[in-house]
């Protein structure tokens, strides 16, 4: 990613937003190594385990988007965190896949069946969802309907910065 990089630091931006995983990293250090004073920016992808792999605790600025962060004080997210965080950081993902099999779950309790349609059936009705990473309504689009969390990177480290709520 070396030459889009250099390209990016000719055009000097204010902000540079870096879509994807692992690699945003490496392309945030890149950044930093050439003199791109660009502040990055980017989407969940960079809350999972390889974005910090591949130096993500190196960075010492940015902002990005996620579903969910451990220092949200809901009474799901709080017995979360109790029953599953260990030494390091739980990251958005582990509380999504938990929140999919509950969603699920849920979904099968409502429909009183294991059919495929009267689950899917059930999922599309589900209207305020209480899980770990918020309150989850599906539209009439079957999109998902929930927060989205801005944090801030320093150092290495996420830090929630605000909750933004959608309008319905």
């Amino acid at each position: 990613f070396r030459d889009l990089v250099e390209q990016a630091k000719n055009a000097d931006p204010d902000a540079l937003f870096i879509g994807g995983h692992g690699e945003s990293a490496r392309i945030i250090l890149d950044a930093v190594q050439i003199g791109l004073n660009a502040v990055p920016l980017g989407g969940d992808g960079w809350d999972n385990a390889s974005f910090y792999e591949m130096g993500g605790k190196k960075i010492r600025h940015g902002y990005y988007t996620t579903h969910w962060y451990e220092a949200i004080d809901t009474e799901p997210s709080i017995k979360f965190v109790q029953r599953y965080r260990k030494d390091d950081i739980l990251l958005a993902p582990t509380a999504l896949a938990y929140d999919a099999v509950k969603l699920l779950a849920d979904a099968i309790a409502r429909a009183h069946s294991t059919e495929r349609s009267a689950i899917r059936a059930a999922l599309a009705d589900t209207k305020q969802f209480n899980g770990v990473t918020g309150t989850l309504s599906f539209n009439k689009h079957g999109d998902p309907i929930k927060n989205i969390l801005i944090m801030k990177l320093s150092d290495g480290r996420p830090y929630f910065l605000k909750q933004v709520h959608p309008d319905h």
